[in-house]
């Protein structure tokens, strides 16, 4: 896939078909986005992980790619890896 087809099959077309008014960058839209930047390297670790579990087949693995800025509601709540609210 390529990234714009990644991200319509993960933003754009669960919004449209949930009939969910999101998944667009247009004024008076929610402010819900995610900034990837895709060349950053990094490291799966339990601390990178912000969910209950931490049992992944990704752990100590090196990958490429990672969100580094979530907005939700106009409000940022996660700047490199690090949950801010």
């Amino acid at each position: 896939l390529s990234i714009e087809q990644a991200i319509a099959k993960l933003t754009i077309n669960p919004a449209k078909v949930l009939g969910i008014p999101k998944g667009v960058l247009e004024i008076g839209s929610i402010a819900d986005i995610t900034i990837i930047n895709p060349d950053k390297k990094f490291t799966v670790t339990e601390k990178w992980l912000h969910g209950f579990c931490k049992n992944t087949p990704f752990l100590g693995k090196k990958l490429k790619g990672c969100a580094v800025v979530t907005i939700v509601s106009g409000k940022m709540v996660m700047r490199d890896g690090e949950l801010l609210v």
